[in-house]
């Protein structure tokens, strides 16, 4: 492929592709509730320069988070644990295959430890 074909295809991807690029380059966990991911394509986008991406991150937000997908396809409300008080839905960012087979061991405590890795705000509650 030549410089100038790659170029191109570079300029031509969208934000949302270079914020997820951005994100599974930087993430220091592998999951992510909705409420971290937002928070962490709001700073992708500060850092990326695209402004109106970081003072509104809702349309990236749900389509990454639709890109993502659900740890249990089968599960309506998806893979579930109580972070922060709260049930959330946790999606991989990373190792999907892997965290897949964590989620059906149901093994809360890894799920758990790995979402605390993404945001240090996490409370938790066993």
């Amino acid at each position: 492929m030549t410089p100038g074909k790659m170029a191109m295809i570079e300029a031509s991807r969208s934000p949302a592709e270079e914020i997820l690029d951005h994100l599974r380059e930087t993430l220091d966990g592998d999951l992510v509730t909705k409420p971290i991911l937002e928070n962490k394509v709001r700073a992708a986008a500060r850092v990326l320069s695209h402004s109106r991406i970081e003072n509104d991150p809702g349309s990236i937000t749900r389509k990454l988070w639709r890109d993502l997908g659900s740890l249990r396809s089968g599960d309506r409300h998806g893979s579930r644990y109580t972070i922060d008080t709260t049930q959330m839905e946790v999606r991989a960012v990373r190792e999907k295959p892997y965290w897949k087979g964590v989620d059906e061991a149901r093994d809360s405590d890894k799920i758990v430890d790995e979402v605390k890795k993404s945001s240090a705000a996490v409370r938790v509650m066993r």
